[in-house]
């Protein structure tokens, strides 16, 4: 299968759990970074400029909420789709997850074809916007 330049940065704690996703997104043609904590999320999204960030709002060093609040406030990274990804899944840890900035929440166990779905959707939403410019 070819490569997809679109690029997904997944950051969760759970090595199974990245690599589960990482794993069906690979397959599909998707470039996959994993890191475990919010510290390596911000260095991969500033290095690598990805179009996704899928993280999950518990992850030490630093948080899910707090990265997401530094990748708004950076505007290199302001094109990127952020996707909350969280176990929690009372309506105070999806209202925070938005108010953080992060565009989607899905609960866990997550599913990857919802995932896909979700990075799908991103990539037409860039297109259109590559071609029509505001």
């Amino acid at each position: 299968m070819s490569r997809n330049s679109f690029v997904v940065v997944h950051a969760d704690q759970d090595p199974a759990d990245r690599a589960r996703l990482a794993s069906f997104l690979d397959g599909k043609g998707f470039t996959v970074h994993q890191c475990s904590n919010g510290v390596e999320a911000l260095a991969l999204c500033e290095s690598l400029q990805p179009g996704v960030l899928l993280m999950d709002l518990d992850m030490p060093l630093l948080d899910g909420f707090e990265t997401a609040r530094r990748v708004r406030e950076n505007a290199a990274l302001a094109h990127m789709v952020l996707v909350a990804i969280s176990s929690h899944t009372d309506e105070f840890s999806s209202s925070r997850a938005w108010e953080a900035g992060f565009n989607e929440f899905l609960s866990k166990p997550v599913s990857a074809s919802l995932v896909l779905q979700v990075i799908r959707r991103t990539q037409e939403m860039t297109a259109v916007n590559l071609k029509h410019p505001t």
